[in-house]
Formats: C-alpha cells, sequence, structure tokens
C-alpha cells in the first residue's frame, strides 16, 4: 500500500499526462494482466519510501503553481521580447 493518498496520486496522474484514468487490464491466456502503461507509475507509487514523500509533495506544489502562473492569470507571455539573456522570437 502507498503512502500517498488517493487525492496525491491523482495528482501525480496529472502532471504525467494521465489525468484520471483507471488502471485498466485484459485477459492474456484466459489471465487478467494490467496494461503497462499506468502499471508502471502506479508500481512506481506503490514502492515510494517515507524519506522521500516530501520531496514528492514539494514537487507537486511545484508544480500546481507552474500550472496556476502558466494557465490562470499569469501575465501574457507574447508580451515579452527578453528573458535575462534570452530573445524571445
Amino acid at each position: 500500500m502507498s503512502a500517498l493518498a488517493p487525492l496525491d496520486r491523482a495528482r501525480v496522474r496529472y502532471h504525467l499526462g494521465y489525468l484520471n484514468v483507471q488502471e485498466t487490464s485484459t485477459y492474456v491466456l484466459g489471465v487478467p494482466a494490467a496494461i503497462p502503461q499506468l502499471f508502471s507509475v502506479e508500481g512506481a507509487m506503490d514502492k515510494l519510501t517515507p524519506e522521500i514523500l516530501p520531496k514528492v509533495y514539494l514537487l507537486l506544489d511545484r508544480l500546481d503553481c507552474l500550472e496556476c502562473e502558466l494557465f490562470g492569470g499569469a501575465p501574457d507571455f507574447a508580451s515579452y521580447k527578453q528573458v535575462d539573456k534570452v530573445i524571445i522570437n
């Protein structure tokens, strides 16, 4: 069992591009088998150790903040001509 709450697991899937899909299965020779794409993500979340959880939560919070800055009322980036030494075309 993972130490991540279901809501946090959903946030991880969302930021990885899996949104809130459910783990599906198929039958191989009459035996249920998981679909590999989501299975690897869920398996990795199941193996998280308690020591890394604060870092996972920190990264999830940063990703949420970045999303808000980019898509939720941030300044119009098209109006910028240059950022530091990078010139935007």
